[in-house]
């Protein structure tokens, strides 16, 4: 609207068009405002289920994209019309909320994860799969994916600012890719149900919040969006391309941990860490009342745990500094994050303590050897650590945390501390010892010479004193497993600052057949845990396998068969109303494990297709499409286990309704079933077998 200058002669009816207007305006601001905030405090949930509330995303007009550049306009009307959420520009632009229907973050970025920086975004569906997933903006689909043990079903877009995108967890692709999919090279892995990664030599278009997908729980995790933002090997936080809650919850700081850095390090004299609880005041948070003054003497770091408010749940802090005096010491700012980095998390976080959950994230407020990761801020090596040799004397010199989360949420925490001139000449403390080092290479052995561990340079991020005990005292015995070899115990106990790693490696004497022979990690409970992709030479008699884990290790060998099992508590002759039903088979193995390929199965005497998930165990049938055909059909399946072991065939007869009802004793004897070999029997076997009765029976 616009305001008209009034003049001492204007007419009575000027004023009070003007009155009116004004009024119009302001209540229409006040509306506009409530509205954006009831729309900004939408929940924030790790674990969202269906109980959680949907709030429906308005409809908006698409004005802009976001660039690193330029913004050049979009369409008002995308390829298929769903409804869009445009949130505020972020630093380089603004993109559409990438989920319909549901609006609420549940990870963000630079999150701690067991094995790696988190490099994207997490979108709550409310723990619902099928919901829809749009391009965020203008672009083309130039890659398709599947990989089953990590980001499951994913697709990658391309937008018209250079910025990849990468959506994952997907159920399944819209029709569009799906008909494209179906006409590839990678068609037949997509029928099989089997990984692959589709580059697309002719990239499909799509509008912003065109329809390309829909939310699911493939790969790994409960059902959510995994969202990345990346190019050239650089990914970045959608934060700052409008991508977050305009204003989230509090900002929280849990505790503070001040460590010694060097041995003559006393904090209130002691050569130890202290951990101080801070409590909420209305201006921030300080130390408890037993830690209002902190005497330090030497150098020492500072560790903070903090998070985000969401819910009963945690989101990652988005940036950190520690104020020394009033001096910034360092900074982070989870901005982007370049690839080859994300490995460097143990260098941010505390890997010993913190946890996926946020409870805690523990933050490292220092630089260590090798520290230095771009997009981070001020990491410098040597930032953040504090001598007292530069305090103020015989004053408070304070240290100040500010920490800052989406929605542009901040808080500070404060300690009081001052220079210790105190004597500590009689206290002895500990030296630090250290036999390997990230910047060369190490070779260690057992007494007996059976046991090697090769570290390479970068094996680890600082420096560690590792150990090779032979295990006498620990009586293991598990059945079906047997013992090829001592038990080692390999030190320190649960290290987690791995790099590379190191190569493990297991002399082996003469043996007939170590074909079912691995190497396992065994835990103190005495449970064995196989040790994926180790390898056997012959030529040397020894095991290898690359780790980035300490603990007790040895050569067993696997005669336990896995265990199937129909699920659903179906029965043979059982009637299917209609063509809407799953088949789900579950195989467990108490040994060398299970992989995608651990279930096969045939339906009518022909081979299936069984989408096995490694982590439960439980394989849905997909393929071929005649299993849902109305009939009589004969479905058998047999599971096996990385050793070669075999489990009990299970058949299972079934109908589907639309067709006139046999008798069910006719399938008893209708057709012969083939059995389905092990992947080691010869392939030339002409085994039959066929079953007498309608039972799920069992075919040794």
């Amino acid at each position: 609207m616009r305001f008209y200058r009034i003049r001492h002669n204007t007419n009575l009816l000027w004023i009070s068009v003007l009155f009116v207007s004004l009024f119009c305006f302001c209540f229409r601001s006040e509306i506009t405002a409530q509205s954006a905030g009831t729309n900004s405090n939408s929940s924030i949930s790790k674990t969202s289920t269906d109980s959680d509330l949907p709030i429906a995303a308005p409809q908006a007009k698409l004005n802009t994209t976001a660039s690193l550049s330029t913004v050049p306009a979009l369409p008002n009307s995308p390829t298929e019309t769903i409804e869009k959420k445009v949130k505020p520009p972020g630093k380089y632009g603004s993109y559409l909320w990438p989920v319909v229907g549901y609006e609420a973050i549940t990870g963000t970025f630079g999150e701690y994860r067991s094995s790696h920086f988190h490099m994207g975004m997490d979108f709550s569906t409310g723990g619902r799969r099928g919901l829809p997933i749009i391009s965020v903006s203008k672009g083309k689909v130039v890659e398709i994916q599947r990989f089953w043990s990590s980001i499951g079903n994913s697709v990658i877009v391309e937008h018209e600012d250079g910025i990849r995108a990468r959506y994952g967890h997907l159920s399944k692709f819209s029709p569009k890719l799906v008909k494209f999919l179906k006409s590839s090279s990678s068609a037949k892995d997509f029928k099989s149900r089997r990984d692959f990664k589709h580059e697309l030599g002719e990239p499909i278009p799509v509008e912003a919040g065109e329809l390309i997908a829909y939310s699911g729980d493939t790969g790994i995790g409960p059902p959510h969006l995994h969202f990345e933002l990346f190019r050239n090997g650089i990914y970045f936080n959608p934060r700052d391309f409008g991508l977050g809650h305009t204003d989230g919850e509090d900002v929280v700081l849990d505790f503070v941990t001040i460590r010694p850095e060097t041995p003559r390090t006393f904090i209130n004299g002691k050569h130890e860490p202290l951990t101080i609880k801070f409590e909420k005041t209305e201006g921030g948070y300080i130390a408890n009342s037993d830690h209002q003054e902190i005497l330090i003497q030497g150098i020492v770091s500072f560790q903070v745990s903090g998070h985000q408010k969401s819910r009963t749940n945690r989101l990652g802090l988005q940036s950190i500094s520690l104020i020394v005096n009033g001096k910034e010491n360092l900074n982070l700012n989870f901005q982007s994050l370049p690839k080859a980095q994300t490995k460097k998390f143990v260098l941010v976080y505390d890997s010993y303590k913190s946890k996926s959950n946020g409870n805690p994230f523990l933050y490292n407020l220092f630089s260590r050897q090798g520290f230095g990761i771009p997009g981070l801020g001020n990491t410098m090596v040597g930032s953040g650590l504090i001598s007292s040799g530069n305090f103020n004397h015989n004053s408070i010199n304070q240290i100040s945390i500010l920490a800052g989360g989406l929605g542009e949420n901040r808080t500070e925490g404060f300690l009081n501390v001052k220079k210790d001139t105190s004597d500590y000449s009689h206290i002895q403390t500990p030296s630090y010892t250290f036999n390997v080092s990230y910047d060369r290479y190490t070779n260690l052995s057992s007494t007996d010479r059976l046991v090697e561990l090769f570290f390479p340079a970068n094996s680890v991020f600082g420096k560690a004193n590792f150990q090779i005990e032979e295990i006498n005292d620990f009586v293991w015995s598990h059945p079906g497993l047997s013992l090829e070899s001592k038990m080692y115990k390999i030190s320190p106990e649960d290290f987690r600052e791995f790099n590379l790693g190191f190569d493990l490696y297991f002399k082996i004497g003469h043996k007939a057949d170590l074909n079912q022979a691995g190497i396992y990690e065994i835990k103190s409970n005495g449970v064995a845990i196989p040790v994926k992709k180790a390898n056997f030479s012959t030529w040397g008699r020894f095991f290898k396998a690359r780790l980035k884990k300490t603990g007790i290790y040895a050569v067993l060998v696997d005669k336990i068969s896995p265990q199937l099992e129909l699920m659903g508590n179906l029965k043979s002759g059982h009637i299917f109303p209609n063509q809407d039903f799953e088949i789900e088979w579950k195989l467990k193995d108490f040994g060398s494990g299970i992989d995608q390929n651990s279930i096969q199965v045939k339906v009518d005497g022909e081979l299936a297709i069984a989408e096995l998930n490694p982590r439960t165990g439980v394989a849905i049938v997909v393929e071929p499409e005649n299993i849902f055909a109305p009939g009589k059909h004969r479905m058998e399946a047999v599971g096996f286990d990385r050793a070669g072991n075999k489990s009990e065939s299970i058949v299972f007869d079934y109908i589907v309704k639309g067709t006139k009802l046999a008798n069910l004793t006719e399938i008893q004897t209708s057709k012969e079933i083939p059995t389905i070999q092990s992947p080691g029997e010869a392939k030339t076997s002409t085994a039959r077998s066929k079953p007498t009765q309608a039972t799920n029976k069992i075919i040794k």
